[in-house]
């Protein structure tokens, strides 16, 4: 960065295996607050994939998981903390957040992080990637990346930054805590949070035009018998990648 008008200081990171839970991750470390990638996994319920029925579907298409509102109420509830979440793009906030040493993690196009060689995307999937938004120049962002990753699935930390230009064009919403959270988690919440989200997975409810949990995962597989398998090998990477336990290795 050539000229840094601010940063927070004192952001330290660890490679990670989900680009949000990771970022989460560091935030919470910056706050001096223990945590674990699977863990936050379950707080945030990360179970609670989609199957979207319809005559027309693709594979990728078909396989949902809007979470930002489940990540929301399970941090913020567990942690005793808040939790913000804004859809939009918003220069004049951000910048604000940031001069408060409150870092933002940032949801964008991956494409827009040039510094990131991964080009990983299936036919019909648009990708998500997150970041944390640490500072700022004339130019440009300043952003920690604990899963900068190349095609071969290498992980690795980094910090480096995206133009003023690139963030507008891909970002996709951002978070960041009014409230930092304050307390580590007992034993007892963590026990909790694991039986709950099983329960939420194994036995779903449903809504119109959509199968939860366990069912939506018979429905893939469903679908995976009726289609050759081979055919959608860079997909079902895909999706094991975003929306399954972040322990996964890739």
């Amino acid at each position: 960065m050539k000229q840094t008008i601010y940063e927070i200081p004192g952001l330290v990171l660890t490679v990670g295996k989900n680009c949000l839970l990771a970022s989460i991750h560091d935030v919470f470390s910056y706050y001096k607050i223990e945590t674990d990638e699977n863990i936050l996994y379950f707080i945030c319920e990360g179970l609670r994939f989609l199957w979207k029925n319809n005559d027309q579907r693709k594979l990728s298409n078909s396989f949902c998981y809007d979470r930002n509102a489940y990540i929301v109420k399970g941090i913020s509830d567990i942690y005793e903390c808040q939790l913000e979440y804004c859809d939009n793009y918003d220069f004049e906030k951000i910048k604000k957040i940031i001069n408060n040493n409150t870092p933002i993690i940032l949801l964008l196009d991956p494409s827009c992080a040039k510094y990131n060689t991964r080009r990983f995307q299936p036919e019909g999937r648009g990708e998500m990637h997150s970041v944390i938004i640490y500072g700022y120049s004339d130019e440009s962002f300043a952003v920690a990346d604990s899963t900068a990753s190349d095609d071969n699935a290498v992980f690795s930390c980094i910090k480096a930054e995206i133009s003023y230009k690139d963030t507008k064009k891909g970002c996709k919403g951002f978070f960041y805590f009014s409230e930092p959270p304050q307390q580590v988690l007992s034993p007892e919440k963590i026990i909790w949070c694991l039986k709950n989200n099983l329960e939420n997975f194994l036995y779903p409810t449903n809504q119109d035009g959509y199968v939860r949990g366990l069912l939506a995962l018979k429905e893939a597989f469903k679908y995976y018998a009726l289609n050759d398998v081979f055919a959608y090998s860079d997909e079902l990477r895909y999706l094991f990648q975003a929306y399954f336990m972040p322990s996964f290795i890739f």
